[in-house]
């Protein structure tokens, strides 16, 4: 399924060359820069764009990181692969954009300041729009139009905690679906959250994710949750090593399993997110969560409180089935309507639902 990529000049049995804004990259090399991709009153938004063009023929995969840009171990696992992995040794490009998000970057926001708003939605895009919208527009015609595969990377950020699972989409064609599962299963992960089974073509023409414009491209995506509290140790205030090392350890073992580079790889089976519960605060006042981050619950456990501040509990949260913690604020103080946990209803192993 691999797209013909814009042959500018090369030979016959290399790759061809690819070129994206003015960066360009001949087969068996690399290539960086940064690509303008919309202008303010006092200065232009550009994005960081790695380019790594194998010098034989094969898939090409984006990486696009920094959409939150304040969830880090998947945008410096970004940065590192365009360093470490050797075009001369590649088949198929490797497409990196480690921080989608500059000025949110800039900013230290999950969201995009300049127009108080999100990127998560703004795809495809409009090359007329504000500058979400032609960020968006750029991702899509730039990028996604030359790639056989793409990951959109996300995580939790300074006041969430997590395990680090994936989140796939369901789009009920068994081939499109079987190629994502693969993906999804290159990482070596417990959990396998799937989207809704939508009927991804006669979605609107606008308004929605990387993930799901990638769907309507046929391009299988998956979206890695990596890290907690954006991904920085309490101890040393650096980025974990060992979420980095989560997400280019799948990176890496979903380009051999497509054999962009050698070596053996391994597909993993987790366990499928049956149905995902999402607690919010009836009453305002201090947040206990009562069972950590990743742990296993049982119907009826008490799985947080919410006390006043004098210690008095005003509401027990109750976990309405088995399951799994899979999302806590960590911020104790919160108000009516805030947003507490969340848990995974655990379901079959992948494998069995996607062959």
């Amino acid at each position: 399924m691999f797209k013909p990529l814009t042959l500018i000049q090369g030979e016959i049995g290399l790759s061809s060359t690819i070129k994206i804004g003015d960066i360009v990259a001949e087969p068996g090399t690399r290539a960086k820069g940064f690509v303008k991709v919309a202008e303010t009153s006092g200065f232009n938004i550009e994005l960081p764009v790695n380019i790594l063009n194998g010098k034989l023929p094969g898939p090409t995969f984006a990486i696009i990181a920094g959409i939150h840009p304040v969830e880090y171990p998947p945008m410096e696992g970004a940065i590192r692969l365009a360093n470490e992995l050797d075009p001369s040794k590649m088949r198929g490009a490797l497409i990196t954009v480690p921080i989608f998000n500059m000025p949110g970057f800039q900013a230290k926001v999950p969201g995009a300041p300049l127009e108080r708003t999100q990127l998560t939605m703004a795809f495809p895009g409009n090359p007329e729009g504000g500058m979400n919208d032609r960020a968006a527009h750029f991702i899509t015609t730039e990028i996604l139009t030359k790639a056989d595969y793409a990951i959109e990377t996300h995580g939790c950020n300074f006041q969430e905690t997590c395990p680090n699972h994936i989140i796939m989409i369901r789009t009920g064609d068994q081939k499109f679906d079987s190629e994502t599962a693969m993906l999804a299963r290159c990482f070596d992960t417990e959990y396998v959250r799937r989207a809704l089974e939508t009927h991804i073509r006669d979605l609107p023409k606008k308004g929605y994710s990387l993930m799901t414009q990638c769907a309507k491209m046929n391009i299988p995506c998956i979206l890695p949750e990596v890290g907690s509290a954006g991904g920085i140790s309490s101890t040393t205030g650096q980025i974990r090593e060992e979420d980095i090392q989560w997400f280019m350890d799948g990176v890496k073992n979903f380009m051999r399993k497509v054999n962009m580079i050698d070596g053996e790889s391994t597909l993993y089976d987790p366990n499928a997110v049956s149905q995902v519960h999402h607690f919010r605060s009836k009453s305002a006042g201090w947040f206990y969560p009562m069972a950590p981050n990743g742990a296993k619950v049982t119907m009826g456990q008490v799985i947080g409180e919410v006390r006043d501040y004098f210690g008095a509990v005003k509401e027990s949260i109750k976990a309405p089935a088995d399951g799994v913690i899979s999302l806590i604020w960590t911020r104790p103080a919160v108000n009516q309507g805030s947003i507490l946990l969340q848990m995974f209803e655990i379901g079959p192993k992948v494998s069995s639902l996607i062959p």
